[in-house]
């Protein structure tokens, strides 16, 4: 099974046949195989950005950005911060167990990263 060019629908259209819906199915069917196991939340960030992850997986790839502290913070604001080991010139790995606050399904963001990704090994 390969990717297809998805149908496209507007206000009012009746052609919704199986076969066009299969179509969507198929493509939803390939995502899934190619992207199965990997964490999609993939960010490259600018000076000065965020990034939001929800916790899904163990480990944190990540890169700082140069003259910026890399750290982790609680979006609510009630938990403190974790500050991350610099790493400028090379990609270093957080183990976010160390995180008391987070637990799985919840959110945090990135802060002071050119890079982070969520990966389910170090």
């Amino acid at each position: 099974m390969a990717w297809t060019i998805s149908p496209r629908w507007a206000h009012g259209d009746t052609n919704v046949s199986a076969a066009r819906m299969n179509i969507l199915s198929d493509n939803e069917a390939f995502l899934f195989g190619a992207l199965q196991g990997m964490h999609t939340a993939l960010k490259p960030m600018g000076t000065g950005e965020e990034a939001q992850f929800v916790n899904v997986w163990r480990w944190l790839h990540y890169q700082t950005r140069a003259g910026e502290q890399g750290s982790i913070k609680d979006p609510s604001g009630v938990n403190p911060d974790v500050q991350l080991d610099s790493s400028e010139s090379a990609m270093a790995v957080y183990d976010l167990a160390n995180v008391d606050w987070l637990t799985q399904g919840q959110a945090y963001r990135a802060t002071g990263l050119s890079f982070a990704a969520e990966d389910f090994e170090a």
